[in-house]
């Protein structure tokens, strides 16, 4: 009798330890290696390559699976140092270890230090209850420099741009071997503005009007596993986004059927009714006589025009006619995948 309590209170131990264990353990000898990809989604940023995203460090952490948002650790920071891609503490490395009972989502951001962001990024987020990356952004004029331009010519600060990753449903028995690459998107889409033809004249000034330069962007854990986009609310008030100073002459500085300004990066939205393209130039005027400047503007969404949103990944390239017999604006439109070699429009006449 005093055999069997003995083993009743044993029990009573052990099952009063298993409830009290954290629900996170650590899988002691499996570190959890981390890759980086920036290359394998079909739209990228403009820099940003497998061969020189190294040159940046990394946001990392890591939730259980699911959406009950219990972190297993946040707001780590990981450099590229001997090969791999290392956690950093203050000034020692240390490395995360599997969970033996679960698995992980992650959620990243590249870079890590966000001041060089060209892209007006801050207030970044992550975790809650259901695993999440959300921030804001406050977007300047920033034309983003086209892989035509030379490697030795670019501005480092350029080269600087900010993406994301979520990976979801990662555990040791698939991922202990090859690692978690965290393949990272570009939030962002671009514009680019292309001449078609114009009359002999001098293109002054180039306006884009009526849309939204701020906004707030959450990819959750759903849409990671939906389309991996997220996103954009506009925030603020719509302003005239882009002031252009152009002042290139037709045909003596840019030619028909030739890039005029851009590409520029751009925060996705649904564009407003009234977004336009305002377009200052100046009639090239006949021996003796002055030159009197005229405005022209296209709205950016016509009846004919389906192209109602930016998306992120995405190229719009606005074509126009320049000053035609009767002095306005005619606008289109093509929408291709922001891709790393510049682009040229299709079917231009």
């Amino acid at each position: 009798m005093l055999r069997m309590l003995c083993m009743a209170f044993s029990a009573m131990l052990m099952s009063g330890c298993s409830e009290s264990e954290p629900s996170i353990q650590p899988q002691e000898d499996i570190p959890i290696k981390v890759g980086v990809s920036v290359t394998d989604d079909g739209t990228r940023a403009t820099f940003l390559q497998d061969d020189n995203v190294t040159d940046y460090d990394i946001n990392l952490s890591a939730y259980k699976e699911g959406t009950s948002g219990k972190s297993y650790f946040e707001d780590a920071w990981y450099t590229y140092t001997a090969g791999q891609w290392r956690s950093v503490s203050e000034s020692a490395y240390e490395t995360y270890v599997w969970p033996r009972n679960f698995a992980l989502d992650f959620v990243s951001y590249i870079p890590r230090d966000l001041e060089h962001v060209q892209t007006g990024v801050s207030g970044v987020t992550y975790g809650g209850e259901s695993p999440h990356l959300s921030f804001d952004c406050d977007l300047p004029m920033y034309e983003c420099r086209d892989d035509t331009v030379p490697q030795s010519e670019k501005n480092q600060e350029d080269l600087t741009e900010f993406m994301y990753a979520i990976e979801t449903g990662r555990d040791a028995a698939h991922d202990a071997s090859s690692g978690v690459t965290l393949h990272y998107r570009h939030p962002f889409c671009k514009i680019t503005l292309w001449l078609n033809k114009a009359r002999r004249c001098t293109i002054d000034e180039i306006q884009i009007a009526g849309v939204y330069n701020k906004g707030h962007f959450t990819l959750s854990r759903e849409d990671r596993m939906a389309d991996g986009r997220g996103e954009w609310v506009p925030q603020g008030d719509k302003n005239n986004l882009m002031n252009i100073a152009v002042g290139k002459k037709v045909p003596e500085d840019i030619n028909n059927n030739s890039r005029l300004a851009g590409p520029f990066i751009m925060m996705p939205q649904v564009l407003p009714e009234d977004a336009k393209i305002t377009v200052k130039y100046t009639p090239t005027p006949l021996p003796g006589q002055v030159g009197v400047p005229e405005i022209g503007e296209a709205k950016i969404v016509t009846e004919n025009n389906l192209t109602t949103k930016w998306e992120p990944g995405k190229e719009y390239i606005y074509v126009m006619t320049i000053g035609n017999a009767d002095n306005e604006i005619v606008l289109s439109v093509q929408v291709v995948d922001w891709i790393y070699e510049g682009t040229t429009p299709v079917d231009v006449e």
